[in-house]
């Protein structure tokens, strides 16, 4: 029963030997499938050169469109900024009147002196009962200079206010001299004369004096540093 169960036994496969191949073509045949293979590879490389070629070319006519559109792009920006420079052309002409305006003004105006407080600061420091009638003011300007002074125990100065003072009684003028003296830009302060007058109101002491202004008593509110300081502000 077992045996009957059993597989049978297969007979080992037997393999021939391979058989030797000679080819029988002549060498004529060969030779021709061969250049007919050759032309194929030729005609495929010659194809792809060509694909090639074409590639670059569609490449180089992008590239060109492109440089051309930047090229009219710029050109057209040229011609804007162009158009708007000509909006503003008489602005340099303009900026260099100004300058030449700014700089004629700091010239006219280098030996200006605000005179308001000046005449305020002396009329402080008199005694209360004496005033100021008038003045006169000499002095160097932007053409002139400064005239030398006309009493050797005066310093250098570049100018002068000559006053007349009124005074209801004689009063001592050494204090008064010695006050103005102490002001900004003054020195030499000097009273050459005092008398009796009289006018409408009544009698009175008439008194002359003179005083000497430095450069200290310019305002250089037209000079380059305060433009710039202005400016800056």
């Amino acid at each position: 029963m077992n045996k009957l169960l059993e597989r049978p036994t297969r007979a080992p496969k037997v393999v021939a030997p391979a058989l030797p191949q000679v080819n029988l073509l002549p060498p004529e045949v060969r030779d021709a499938r061969g250049l007919r293979v050759l032309k194929r590879q030729l005609l495929v490389g010659l194809a792809l050169v060509v694909a090639l070629c074409i590639a670059g070319f569609g490449y180089a006519k992008v590239q060109q469109a492109s440089v051309s559109s930047a090229l009219t792009d710029a050109e057209n920006r040229t011609t804007s900024l162009q158009a708007e420079m000509q909006k503003y052309h008489e602005v340099p002409e303009t900026l260099a009147q100004l300058a030449q305006v700014k700089a004629g003004l700091e010239v006219a105006m280098s030996t200006d002196v605000d005179w308001q407080t000046a005449i305020d600061q002396i009329a402080a420091v008199l005694p209360d009962t004496v005033s100021i009638d008038n003045y006169v003011v000499s002095g160097a300007n932007p053409m002139t200079a400064p005239a030398a002074p006309s009493n050797p125990l005066q310093g250098e100065s570049v100018g002068q206010i000559a006053f007349t003072l009124r005074a209801a009684e004689v009063v001592d003028t050494a204090p008064w001299i010695d006050a103005m003296n102490s002001l900004p830009g003054f020195q030499d302060a000097w009273f050459s004369a005092a008398g009796l007058a009289s006018d409408d109101s009544g009698a009175y002491y008439a008194i002359q004096g003179t005083v000497q202004f430095t450069q200290d008593r310019y305002t250089n509110r037209f000079s380059a540093t305060a433009a710039d300081a202005d400016e800056k502000g």
